[in-house]
C-alpha cells in the first residue's frame, strides 16, 4: 500500500495534536490526539512511499508501530487516505498541459469518488453529441470538453450569426464562419485535447444533448428513443431556464411522457406544442445571458453525473428550473406516463 492523504483537503492545525482536514462542514474531518511528530509523518502520505518504508521512517523519528497503526486507523476511518497503488492513472493520451488543466477537476473528483483517475478515464472514453441553439450548445460542449470528456461534437449547419455569440462559446470573431468549424475552435480554446469530429456512425453516443429548439425535433427524438440513446434537454422558457429531463429510454420517463402529462392537464396542449416546435420567423426568443450561463453549468453537472456513473442525476424523471429574478432552483417531477410507448422498450428488456 502507498497511502495518499487526499491532497484536495487543506491541512489546518488547530494545535500540536489536532488537525482539521478540509473546509466544507459537510466534508471536513477533525483528527484529535495525534501522536507527537504526526505532522512530519503525514508529509510522507503522498502516494509515492510504501507503508513499510513509512514505518521505518516513523521509527527513526521516534514514533512507534502502534502510533502509526493508530494514525492509519484514524485516517482510513475518516475516509481521507486512499491507496495510490490501487488508483487508476490518468489516460495516457493526455499531454502535460491537459493534466495540469484537469488537476483541479481531479482534486474535486477525489473528494466525491475517491478514484479521480478512474472517473477521468471514463470521461476521456465518452462520446457526446450536442444539437441545437448555439448560445447554449457551444458553451455547454466547451464545458464538457474542459471537464475531460474525450469526444464532443456540436451538430450544426449554416454560419455563425451575431445572436450565436455567448460567453464560453462562440465569439464575435466567429461570425460568418461555418458553425461546426467555429464550434470546434471554441471547444479547442477551452480544451485543446478534445476530439470535436462527428461521432462514428456505428458508435452509439454516450449522451446526446438537445439545446433549445432541438428538443422539438420529433424525428431526432424518435431516433434517439428507437436506438435507446440517453439524451438530456436544456433550454430557456421566457425567463426560466430548464434542464431536463434526462431520458434513458426504457428506464425513465421521456419527452412524450411530459407532453402526455401536459395534455392531461390541458386538452389543448397538443395544438400549442405543435406551434412551439416550429420556428417563428422574426421572433426573438428571450434568453438572459446570465441565466443561459447558469443553466449551461447545471446541464453540464447533470451530463457529467450521467457519464461518471455515480448517483442518479436529479433530472431523471424530472426537470430542474431556474427562474429570474432570484434564480431559485425548483425540481419538477415527470414520471413515466401509462399511455406512452416508451414503456414498450422496458417491456422488451424484461421480456
Amino acid at each position: 500500500m502507498r497511502p495518499l492523504l487526499l491532497p484536495a483537503l487543506r491541512r489546518l492545525w488547530r494545535d500540536h495534536s489536532t488537525l482539521q482536514l478540509g473546509l466544507d462542514p459537510a466534508r471536513a474531518v477533525l483528527l484529535c490526539d495525534l501522536p507527537p511528530g504526526a505532522h512530519v509523518l503525514l508529509d510522507r502520505f503522498d502516494g509515492t512511499t510504501d507503508l513499510a518504508e513509512i514505518l521505518g521512517v516513523a521509527e527513526d523519528d521516534g514514533l512507534s508501530r502502534d502510533d502509526l497503526t493508530h494514525l492509519m486507523g484514524m485516517l482510513v476511518g475518516a475516509g481521507v487516505v486512499v491507496d495510490a497503488a490501487a488508483g487508476t492513472p490518468l489516460p495516457a493520451a493526455l499531454d502535460v498541459g491537459a493534466r495540469h488543466r484537469l488537476a483541479a477537476d481531479a482534486a474535486s473528483l477525489s473528494l466525491l469518488h475517491g478514484d479521480a483517475g478512474g472517473v477521468l478515464a471514463r470521461r476521456h472514453d465518452c462520446m457526446v453529441a450536442v444539437h441545437g441553439q448555439a448560445r447554449l450548445a457551444v458553451p455547454l460542449a466547451s464545458t464538457l470538453a474542459a471537464a475531460g470528456v474525450g469526444r464532443v461534437h456540436v451538430v450544426g449547419r449554416g454560419v455563425v450569426e451575431q445572436r450565436d455569440v455567448a460567453p464560453g462559446g462562440l465569439s464575435t470573431s466567429d461570425v460568418s464562419q461555418p458553425r461546426p468549424a467555429a464550434a470546434a475552435a471554441a471547444m479547442a480554446r477551452a480544451a485543446p485535447q478534445v476530439d470535436a469530429r462527428p461521432l462514428p456512425p456505428r458508435r452509439r453516443a454516450d449522451l446526446v444533448i438537445l439545446a433549445g429548439q432541438a428538443a422539438g425535433d420529433t424525428e431526432l427524438v424518435d431516433r434517439l428513443i428507437s436506438a435507446e440513446v440517453t439524451h438530456l434537454v436544456v433550454g430557456v422558457r421566457d425567463t426560466t431556464g430548464v434542464v431536463g429531463p434526462l431520458v434513458s429510454p426504457g428506464r425513465s420517463s421521456c419527452l412524450r411522457c411530459a407532453d402526455l402529462h401536459r395534455r392531461d392537464r390541458d386538452p389543448l396542449w397538443p395544438a400549442v406544442a405543435g406551434q412551439l416546435a416550429r420556428a417563428h420567423r422574426g421572433h426573438i426568443e428571450p434568453q438572459d445571458t446570465a441565466l443561459a450561463g447558469a443553466i449551461v453549468g447545471v446541464a453540464a453537472l447533470q451530463a457529467l453525473a450521467h457519464l461518471d456513473g455515480g448517483a442518479a442525476a436529479q433530472t431523471v424523471d424530472g426537470t430542474l428550473e431556474l427562474a429570474l429574478p432570484d434564480c431559485r432552483v425548483r425540481r419538477r417531477s415527470w414520471p413515466v406516463h401509462p399511455d406512452c410507448c416508451c414503456r414498450d422498450i422496458a417491456l422488451r428488456r424484461t421480456g
